[in-house]
């Protein structure tokens, strides 16, 4: 007795029965992925790192998907190229540089990617050649670098920008820029406090925080 079987869309292992009435037995199946056909970059998490002595995680693994024309994970080995680029100074992979390669495990290769001292997104380029010699890539922008503590400050003012407000009142506004130790413009929100000497000259209204809104809106 024979028949026919046919592949569905998914790879794995199955066991194919046969029945006479009286006799039963079975066999087993591996189904095997195609051919390499996509490279994905899927999300990473944290996906953002802070700058090297930022008081924060400064590193996060990189992942690059190997998978056939229908989604599936690839099971055969494929050398994938890892490469940053434009990339915040100091930033690396691996400790090594800018690219590196790295062998697929069922699929999957990963690489660390380690800050510098700039701030700013990471553009990741993964790319791997088939067996007849096609190259597959992706481009993406996983991880963003943030900026670490404030360390640096200059507050000013626009003495030409004075406003009166009525009864013999005045309204200036103040700003303040605020860097981190390796003069990376810090994160919105952060806050900012003043105060005024002597305390009986002017007021001080309102709060403020880096990237709020000024008079101006």
């Amino acid at each position: 007795a024979s028949a026919i079987l046919t592949m569905g869309d998914s790879s794995g292992i199955a066991k194919v029965y046969a029945d006479s009435g009286i006799a039963v037995d079975s066999v087993l199946i591996r189904v095997r992925p195609m051919e390499a056909s996509l490279l994905i970059i899927p999300p990473v998490s944290p996906n953002f790192v802070v700058v090297r002595g930022g008081w924060g995680a400064e590193s996060t693994s990189l992942y690059a998907e190997v998978r056939d024309a229908r989604g599936e994970l690839v099971d055969s080995t494929y050398s994938v190229v890892f490469e940053i680029g434009p990339t915040p100074t100091g930033s690396n992979l691996n400790g090594e540089g800018n690219s590196v390669t790295i062998e697929t495990n069922y699929g999957i290769a990963s690489a660390t990617l380690n800050a510098g001292t700039e701030s700013g997104p990471v553009q990741l380029t993964v790319s791997t050649s088939t067996s007849d010699g096609n190259v597959i890539s992706s481009i993406g922008t996983p991880v963003v670098i943030r900026s670490g503590l404030p360390a640096h400050m200059l507050a000013d003012i626009d003495i030409q920008a004075v406003t009166p407000v009525g009864g013999g009142f005045y309204e200036l506004e103040t700003a303040a820029l605020v860097w981190d130790q390796y003069t990376n413009p810090v994160e919105d929100s952060v806050q900012v406090y003043w105060s005024l000497y002597p305390d009986s000259i002017a007021d001080i209204v309102g709060e403020s925080f880096t990237n709020n809104e000024n008079l101006s809106g």
